[in-house]
């Protein structure tokens, strides 16, 4: 799956309900997940900030991945 903003939207809180949303759904469904994993390119400051402040954790960096 992959999720987006197009820049003209981006800053108005999208993506953010968009995880939100994705979280509760996920665990909703599946009440024996523990956990969501996510990949994303390592220059992606941006990104990586975002997914912190929505509750992620970096878990390892996989070599020549992307």
């Amino acid at each position: 799956m992959t999720i987006g903003v197009i820049n003209e939207f981006r800053g108005r809180g999208i993506a953010e309900y968009m995880i939100e949303q994705l979280k509760k759904r996920v665990l909703e469904s599946n009440k024996t997940l523990s956990y969501i994993y996510l990949d994303m390119v390592v220059y992606n400051e941006v990104a990586a900030r975002f997914y912190q402040k929505n509750g992620f954790n970096k878990v390892r960096t996989k070599k020549n991945h992307y």
